[in-house]
């Protein structure tokens, strides 16, 4: 009942609620698309009302709403000691998405707070987890061996892709699950295009968003610790563009200045020109990190750029 009035107060009171329209972002965003049209964003009216679309709940009460958590945890490889685990969400509801897997990789520069022997509670992506099973998704989201414990972005890639083998092999069996979408945020979002672009087509996801995404480990920013340029080419998804049969959504805010947003126009034309279904979504004024609750973002427009991911994947199923 509790959970019923506040979602019923959210309800009442989202008309009435504002962008903030400060420094960090005002949740206006531009499309392109490989058809080669762009669509610029209306300019948005003064004191802009927060909408929630119709049928999503605000991402903001799930932030909070400990009702929802995983059905299990799974072991989904081990690797000299360290367990690496996979949360399943069940879906909350009973639906069309009962069949589809939205697999959430964080980021964090290819770090982790995962040790060996230690317990995993999942707080990096629980948030998008619980929204996506909210809305009668599979939710999975995993984590993996990091740079700063000595391994490499290669061997952050071998982990990602023993997740999906798992996924292939014992999740999407036992569930009745038919496509996997994946979702991942900056570094996050580089491991999920290398699934969408690994040598191994049965490891490639039916969909991939990338949010301010690392596209490029040569002489950027963030390298993972690569300084041979060569050695940064292969696990650059600039570099490892090719055509592949999966969706894939780019999404980058104007005003990151963590990952170079250049870095996502570039990686957009290089797999257009592979003829690659793909589309790229600028956020106007949006910082790093722009999905994640509490980090930059208002959170009025974290509930915007999460609705934007749910849209996306609504209009590739249907």
């Amino acid at each position: 009942m509790k959970k019923i009035i506040c979602l019923l107060l959210i309800m009442v009171t989202v008309f009435s609620l504002s962008c903030d329209k400060g420094d960090l972002d005002n949740g206006t965003t531009t499309t392109t698309t490989t058809s080669g049209q762009q669509n610029l964003p209306t300019p948005p009216p003064q004191n802009p009302p927060r909408i929630v679309p119709s049928g999503y709940e605000s991402y903001d009460y799930l932030a909070y709403e400990a009702d929802i958590q995983p059905l299990r945890q799974d072991i989904y490889a081990v690797k000299g000691g360290y367990n690496l685990p996979m949360n399943i969400f069940a879906p909350e509801v009973e639906n069309a998405n009962n069949n589809v897997a939205i697999l959430c990789i964080h980021g964090g520069g290819w770090n982790t707070s995962l040790r060996v022997g230690s317990t995993f509670t999942g707080d990096w992506m629980r948030h998008q987890a619980r929204y996506y099973a909210s809305l009668g998704f599979y939710a999975l989201e995993i984590t993996y061996r990091s740079v700063n414990q000595g391994f490499t972005i290669k061997d952050l890639q071998a982990d990602v892709e023993d997740a999906m083998r798992y996924i292939n092999q014992t999740v999407k069996a036992e569930f009745g699950i038919d496509k996997v979408i994946t979702i991942g945020d900056s570094a996050g979002g580089h491991l999920v295009l290398c699934l969408a672009l690994a040598e191994d087509e049965s490891l490639r996801p039916y969909a991939t968003i990338a949010c301010n995404p690392v596209s490029n480990c040569v002489g950027t920013i963030w390298t993972g610790g690569i300084s041979d340029p060569e050695v940064g080419k292969t696990v650059s998804p600039l570099h490892m563009a090719k055509k592949t049969d999966g969706k894939i959504l780019i999404m980058h805010g104007t005003a990151d200045t963590v990952v170079d947003p250049g870095d996502s126009q570039a990686l957009y034309d290089a797999l257009a020109e592979k003829e690659n279904e793909v589309d790229l979504v600028w956020l106007d004024g949006a910082t790093h990190a722009f999905i994640l609750y509490g980090y930059q973002t208002p959170k009025e427009n974290v509930d915007t750029y999460m609705a934007m991911t749910v849209e996306y994947i609504n209009g590739i199923l249907s």
